[in-house]
Formats: structure tokens, C-alpha cells, sequence
């Protein structure tokens, strides 16, 4: 996040590129208990998830638990067409033991992870002390608070789902797109070629 923005105001990007070792994170504010090697830190203020050791291109991190509902909320991850996950509601500060520490997981159009059926997976190889990030665009169809982009990656556009993406980005993020983003977008395809758009 070249600026980072809460990460308790889901929607925001924020990869740190500094070089600067104060600002490389406050380690161990919460460790995922079902996740070795991940952790919450504090860097410039605000929070994120980084690695306390290297992952290999493929490799699942860890998975995603929470609270399905219907609606997307500006806390939520889009996991299937109708499915959003969120904390539950008791959910709200970090606790090292609290199982949910995934919400810290920031936006970035260069992203080290991409999440599919629950589960986060290395983009590619991921080194010890890095950001773990991912593309909200490759998980929610249309978000709730959309927010304009600081990851240092795509010129400040904004984020909201991948419903309102132009067609050139649209087909490089469907590539890496989740599974249930693919099936929504081929649908719409269809019906775009059958009817126009209407």
C-alpha cells in the first residue's frame, strides 16, 4: 500500500513500499491460530497481514471462516454468487486467538495472494515479512463502499467489484478471478451476446 487506509474500513488499499525498517510493521499484534506464518501488523498507523516465513506460488495460506449472508457489507468477502463472509458481529478489535484475522487482508492490483473456495492461495512465491494482499475485483461482483486505489500498481482507479470493470481490465482479472466471479461474468456474457446488453 503506498497509502495506507484503516484496515477496519474495509475498502482500501495500502502496500507499503517503504524501505525505511520503522515502517516495516509492528510485529505479533495477532497471530491467524489456524494459519502459521501469518500475522496482523501495524505499519504506518495501520493494520495489515504479513508472513512470518515464505510461501511457494500455489500454496494455500490458510481459509476462510466467518458468517455467511446474502448482501455484501464493507466488511465482507464474496464467496460464491449469492455468498458474502464477514466476522461475526462480536468481531472487532485483534485478538491474537480470534480465528478472523483474514479481515486484514488489504487491496492491491499487484496482488501476493488470490482467494478461491474459501481459501487464500500464493500468487506467487510470497517471502518472509511480506504484505499478504489481494484483488477485491477478482472476489466481489459489486461492493458495497467502493474506494479509489493507492496500491502504487493502476494510477489511483477505483474499486468496486468486477461487474463495473472496462473490458480490457475485466479480462486480465477474470484470469485470477474466483471461480464463482467467472461463472457470473460468463453468464453475463451470454446474455449480453443474446440480447444486447438489455
Amino acid at each position: 500500500m503506498s497509502t495506507l487506509v484503516s484496515s477496519t474500513e474495509r475498502g482500501f488499499s495500502g502496500v507499503t513500499h517503504s524501505n525505511d525498517p520503522a515502517d516495516l510493521g509492528q510485529p505479533n499484534l495477532g497471530r491467524e491460530p489456524h494459519a502459521p506464518g501469518v500475522e496482523v501488523r501495524k505499519v504506518n498507523g495501520y493494520l495489515g497481514l504479513f508472513t512470518t516465513r515464505a510461501f511457494e506460488q500455489g500454496q494455500t495460506l490458510f481459509e476462510l471462516r466467518g458468517v455467511i449472508t446474502d448482501r455484501p457489507t464493507m466488511y465482507s468477502v464474496q464467496v460464491g454468487e449469492n455468498e458474502h463472509l464477514s466476522p461475526p458481529a462480536d468481531v472487532r478489535e485483534v485478538y491474537p486467538e480470534d480465528g478472523y484475522l483474514w479481515r486484514f487482508l488489504n487491496h492491491s492490483c499487484g496482488p501476493s495472494t488470490r482467494i478461491d473456495a474459501r481459501r487464500v492461495i500464493a500468487a506467487r512465491a510470497i517471502a518472509a515479512g511480506e504484505q499478504l494482499t489481494f484483488n477485491y475485483d477478482t472476489t466481489e461482483w459489486a461492493m458495497s463502499t467502493p474506494f479509489a486505489c493507492a496500491c502504487g500498481h493502476c494510477g489511483g482507479r477505483t474499486v468496486a467489484g468486477f461487474s463495473t470493470l472496462r473490458c480490457k481490465l475485466r479480462k486480465a482479472t477474470l484470469a485470477i478471478a474466483a471461480e464463482h466471479i467467472r461463472t457470473m461474468a460468463a453468464r453475463q456474457s451470454a446474455c449480453d451476446a443474446c440480447c444486447g446488453g438489455q
